[in-house]
């Protein structure tokens, strides 16, 4: 080794995508703890390396283009080698982390020093997943991919870790990160006395969008100023606003923003995020706030569901839930694609949102707290 068991020099490969990478750098929570003097680098897509690219626990951070190709991921895997880790946690395990692995055998086996004492791979839960997409409900939850933990706490059990230590992003939260926009949004939308909501109501897979309609008369009804989030690719998000302002609630439109410092800052100020299955969940609870997470053909049970105690889920009891991690694999046609979004009701909504904030809730609103889902 070229450091001391207390001081290792350690890689990190994640490279995509948004949720997997902040429920992954649990790993730096673990890492941190256990040996403050370690220094970590990590490999991460371009796309996605501005949410890690202020992070004070990473000594080094890497992009890669990974439409770059073959060649240039060899390239790498050669200038990584040649850094001498002492540790390799492989929390993607792709093809390509796969042949990193197999590079730096092949290059020790010709070489006077030895590879890195330690690679561990980070399992993707396969036959688990399999089985839960095929048995449903009826899979055994000691065999569910969550098992023992979900993706966060998984991957800081391989960094080391007690498995307690979670996804800590507050550094985006640091004085002077904001801009003077996101600075300004909180501003307009601090006029009501309990504060506002930040909603994101898109996702890259059609099989997780709950309807924009329900989704503004939700809104509507729970009557709190709402900072819509997203991108301005995203159609829903141009269609909710439209909708939130045609009754007159207080809207800002934050889906122009690129900036995570600036979304975290707002999510930060907000009383919760409500959205849809997607990676603002994870960087909601990774500065602080608690959020109400809608599932549609996906299930917590895959590992990837809200964790801290006071967020909340919302799911239909469909029986053929789950049926993928993306919905893709519904089998469902016509109006019935993706029953088992149509079936989440506006009061299982609103009831749970309330539940966060601590107010009253409706008879007949149900919500289940975050990682008790059941089918």
């Amino acid at each position: 080794m070229s450091a001391s068991s207390d001081s290792p020099k350690i890689l990190i490969f994640r490279l995509s995508a948004l949720g997997d990478i902040i429920l992954c750098s649990s790993a730096l929570t673990a890492i941190r703890r256990v040996r403050p003097k370690a220094k970590i680098h990590w490999v991460c897509s371009t796309t996605w390396a501005s949410i890690l690219q202020q992070d004070p626990r990473i000594d080094r951070l890497t992009g890669f283009e990974r439409r770059s190709g073959v060649f240039a991921w060899h390239r790498l895997c050669r200038h990584l080698y040649d850094e001498r880790y002492d540790e390799v946690l492989d929390l993607h395990s792709s093809l390509r982390t796969s042949y990193a692995r197999l590079y730096f055998l092949f290059r020790a086996m010709f070489s006077d020093r030895i590879s890195p004492s330690r690679w561990a791979v980070l399992s993707k839960t396969r036959m688990r997943r399999f089985g839960f997409f095929i048995f449903k409900s009826a899979w055994p939850k000691h065999l569910r991919p969550d098992h023992g933990g979900g993706l966060a706490t998984r991957a800081a059990l391989l960094a080391g870790g007690s498995g307690e230590d979670r996804p800590d992003l507050s550094f985006l939260l640091k004085q002077g990160r904001a801009s003077q926009r996101a600075q300004e949004w909180v501003q307009i939308l601090s006029g009501d006395a309990r504060g506002f909501l930040a909603v994101m109501p898109s996702s890259a897979w059609a099989g997780k969008r709950w309807s924009i309609a329900r989704l503004a008369d939700s809104l509507g009804r729970l009557g709190l100023p709402v900072a819509v989030l997203g991108t301005e690719q995203d159609p829903e998000c141009w269609e909710l606003a439209d909708l939130l302002e045609g009754t007159g609630l207080r809207v800002v439109r934050a889906f122009r923003s690129a900036d995570f410092s600036e979304t975290a800052s707002l999510i930060h100020a907000s009383r919760l995020l409500l959205s849809n299955d997607t990676g603002l969940v994870h960087l909601a609870e990774a500065v602080g706030k608690p959020v109400v997470q809608l599932f549609g053909p996906t299930d917590p049970s895959l590992g990837f569901g809200a964790w801290r105690p006071e967020s909340r889920v919302v799911a239909s009891s469909l029986w053929c839930r789950p049926c993928s991690k993306d919905g893709s694999a519904c089998f469902r046609w016509g109006s019935s694609r993706f029953l088992c979004l149509q079936q989440l009701s506006g009061d299982q909504v609103v009831g749970a949102v309330r539940e966060v904030l601590g107010e009253p809730t409706s008879e007949g609103a149900t919500c289940v707290p975050s990682g008790m889902a059941e089918h």
